[in-house]
């Protein structure tokens, strides 16, 4: 187990390395992707979290009845993230002019401490999930 654990902070390393000497504009591209982009992005990430990782051990245990449940939990939860999540917090986020979740969260409750806090935070947390998806 511990033998990857090279790997994946070289990872996080050159994660770093890029986020410092690129450009912002190199990962940022607001204004140039459209709306229909960012919502499969959206979507994407929600079903790759919920249905395809959780539901997949749960069809596991219990069968394949389960796959009705994910299903209903994809579309329903989808919809559901859509119009009381995702919608309100794109109308702060243009008031408040911010480009990344950490950095919405940073202006709104002006705190600047608060964006590197929540990037750091969420790096592990990726990394931590990525090891859980490949594994």
């Amino acid at each position: 187990m511990f033998t990857f654990a090279p790997l994946w902070i070289g990872y996080a390393v050159l994660l770093v390395l890029i986020a410092k000497y690129s450009r912002s504009r190199d990962a940022l591209l607001p204004g140039k992707v459209g709306v229909a982009v960012q919502a499969l992005a959206y979507v994407a990430t929600y079903i790759s979290a919920v249905a395809l990782v959780g539901f997949g051990g749960l069809c596991y245990i219990f069968g394949m009845q389960m796959l009705l449940i994910a299903a209903g939990n994809v579309w329903l939860g989808t919809w559901f993230v859509y119009r009381y999540l995702a919608w309100p917090t794109r109308l702060w986020q243009r008031k408040l002019n911010s480009k990344t979740p950490a950095e919405f969260l940073s202006k709104a409750f002006e705190t600047p401490k608060l964006q590197v806090f929540l990037g750091f935070i969420s790096t592990v947390l990726l990394i931590i999930y990525g090891s859980a998806v490949f594994k």
